[in-house]
């Protein structure tokens, strides 16, 4: 079986690259053949040897209508080249199969409160008809199979929702000695509750609210920040930058937080809680509808009074979970599954 794959970037980052990664794995496990169709790569990475990358050289393309002339380019890529399956992992209308953790006309819905400008229309029907011309739309969770029915008129019996995938051999839990030395080597305080936010879009995550709530509660509680730079220090507030082995601060934090505008799904709670730690979410995050009681603790989204309660009260309560902690999830997170239910559509 050949398959090709069209993302933004082929490289071990965050969000749909991780996940386009986690899926070239396995399906190179099972002997398929992938080629990968990107505007960008990191051709030293070790799956950079075991795909064919097609590179689009999109460096005279204004940035707002790369996603237009990178639809353009797979068109005639798949005119040259015969694949048994494309899949989108980027916005683009010429693969089979779109896999969407998230829309934008959603995105400007939550944080922008519909405001639209010229670009925002153009992607809105790229957006449309990516959805109409694919045989399937996969989502990656109910919130945004939701979304895509109602904002775009999608048949829902055309959409398929499939949670992504955690790698479960990296987020896994350690024991109270080792969680200890992890402080330590983070040079995080012993004494206090910490909460785990790591985010590289903080005003889409929330951390205006996080921030306010957390610099006006007592010592006894720290959010811990991960990944891009705050404006400023604040009291209970401490930016620990950049992480590579993100999975020892989940294990080494009592709690994961996020308090999204925008969260379609928030692999965030999922890994927290394999790693050993419940998870604090708004309501109107996605993995929400995916994690059991006491592993979850919601607050209603954008609300401080109910937010500021629930962390005092977790800091006098810390919650504590017991293996086998997938008992706390209600899918089976593993990228084989994910992959099993994939290529099951094309059967």
């Amino acid at each position: 079986m050949k398959i090709a794959i069209a993302c933004n970037k082929f490289a071990l980052s965050g969000g749909m690259e991780r996940y386009t990664v986690d899926i070239v794995r396995e399906f190179l496990r099972r002997g398929i053949d992938v080629s990968i169709f990107t505007k960008k790569a990191d051709m030293n990475m070790d799956l950079a040897k075991q795909v064919k990358i097609h590179i689009f050289k999109s460096f005279l393309v204004p940035h707002k209508l790369k996603d237009l002339a990178f639809s353009y380019f797979l068109k005639k890529s798949f005119l040259k080249e015969h694949f048994d399956l494309t899949l989108a992992c980027s916005r683009n209308n010429a693969c089979d199969m779109v896999l969407c953790g998230g829309t934008h006309r959603g995105f400007i819905n939550a944080v922008k409160n519909g405001r639209t400008g010229f670009y925002d229309r153009i992607w809105y029907k790229l957006e449309q008809s990516e959805f109409e011309k694919a045989k399937y739309v996969v989502a990656h969770s109910k919130f945004i199979a939701s979304e895509i029915e109602k904002l775009y008129g999608i048949d829902k019996d055309k959409i398929k929702v499939f949670y992504p995938p955690c790698a479960q051999d990296r987020f896994s839990a350690v024991n109270k000695e080792e969680i200890s030395y992890l402080r330590k080597s983070y040079g995080l305080p012993e004494n206090k509750t910490l909460f785990l936010f790591p985010s590289s879009s903080h005003v889409r995550k929330g951390y205006p609210l996080l921030s306010k709530v957390f610099s006006e509660s007592n010592d006894n509680v720290e959010l811990i920040v991960a990944g891009r730079p705050i404006d400023k220090d604040l009291k209970n507030v401490r930016y620990i930058g950049y992480v590579n082995d993100i999975e020892n601060l989940y294990r080494c934090c009592d709690y994961a937080i996020l308090a999204s505008l925008y969260e379609p799904f928030g692999l965030v709670g999922i890994e927290s809680v394999l790693c050993g730690h419940a998870c604090v979410l708004a309501d109107n995050i996605g993995a929400c509808e995916v994690i059991k009681e006491p592993a979850l603790k919601k607050f209603s989204a954008g609300s401080e009074s109910e937010l500021k309660a629930l962390i005092t009260s977790l800091s006098q309560n810390k919650i504590e979970l017991c293996d086998p902690l997938n008992q706390y999830l209600t899918q089976d997170f593993s990228v084989k599954t994910h992959v099993d239910n994939l290529l099951s559509l094309i059967k």
